[in-house]
């Protein structure tokens, strides 16, 4: 069985290799770890800094891909030269490109606020529960909830939007400690499939790294060639090869990766003005 130890060496001598690449991230618990409620889960000013100088970087395209809204997303991650995908895939955002929708997004938020309205009568005697409209998806977040209070709570959201299940436009998904309701259509493998024809990078050129079961949809889209890492502190069933335990983990591979190409783009720069200049 391999270790931790031994998927990040291994991980980190494939991603060396690369002259050019995409790497995708999920947000939460993978970028950053989860915190009691969504907003408080906020990059800190190292990640930043580090997510600027990769998405800097000549060889590299840089994604974050999310069951969050593009719009917390953007700005959460004021990084200039992210690609980011949003709602699970529902809307894909590159830079100096209109935003792409992949599903019906009008449709979608108003099947969501219907739902959202039916809710807080079934959920009212539930406490630590919450409910999160994502604009195109709605999700039931129990982290704050007793073991009791969350399976009651996650079998009332399935009764409240079985119509939409039934009627074959929604579908609901468990993560970790949340349920979501979300649009047929919608997931992140689409999402990764979207951006990487946006870069012009093959599948074996691209990496991704998520923590959830939304996340499995990613890894299965890059199968058999690209790179595909769960972040997880134990291990998983999974579809994919790689495993990391943390966000921390995460961030100090990446930190690797952005030292290395910022020396090659260094290193190719010294080399080109060591080359002798024609006289005119």
């Amino acid at each position: 069985m391999r270790s931790i130890a031994a998927d990040y060496g291994a991980l980190l001598d494939r991603l060396r290799q690369w002259e050019r690449g995409l790497v995708l991230l999920d947000y939460d618990g993978t970028l950053v770890p989860f915190a009691p409620r969504p907003e408080l889960a906020r990059p800190g000013r190292r990640l930043l800094g580090l997510l600027r100088e990769l998405a800097a970087a000549d060889s590299i395209r840089v994604g974050v891909v999310s069951g969050r809204r593009i719009e917390d997303l953007e700005r959460l991650l004021p990084v200039a030269g992210l690609y980011l995908a949003g709602g699970h895939g529902a809307v894909v955002a590159a830079p100096g490109r209109p935003r792409l929708f992949l599903v019906d997004r009008r449709a979608a938020a108003a099947a969501v606020r219907r739902l959202e309205s039916a809710l807080p009568e079934a959920l009212a005697s539930l406490p630590g529960v919450l409910v999160e409209n994502k604009g195109t998806s709605l999700a039931l977040h129990t982290r704050n909830a007793t073991r009791r209070a969350a399976a009651s709570a996650r079998r009332r959201f399935r009764r409240t939007a079985s119509a939409w299940v039934r009627a074959g436009t929604f579908e609901v998904i468990r993560g970790d400690q949340v349920l979501e309701a979300r649009p047929l259509g919608a997931d992140k493998g689409r999402a990764v499939g979207v951006l990487r024809i946006l870069c012009g990078v093959a599948a074996s050129r691209t990496a991704y790294f998520g923590d959830d079961r939304t996340d499995e949809d990613a890894f299965l889209r890059l199968q058999p060639e690209g790179v595909t890492v769960r972040v997880s502190e134990v291990r998983r069933t999974t579809s994919a090869r790689y495993r990391l335990s943390s966000p921390s983990q995460v961030r100090e591979l990446l930190g690797e990766l952005s030292l290395l190409w910022r020396q090659r783009h260094a290193s190719r720069c010294v080399r080109r003005s060591a080359l002798p200049r024609i006289a005119s």
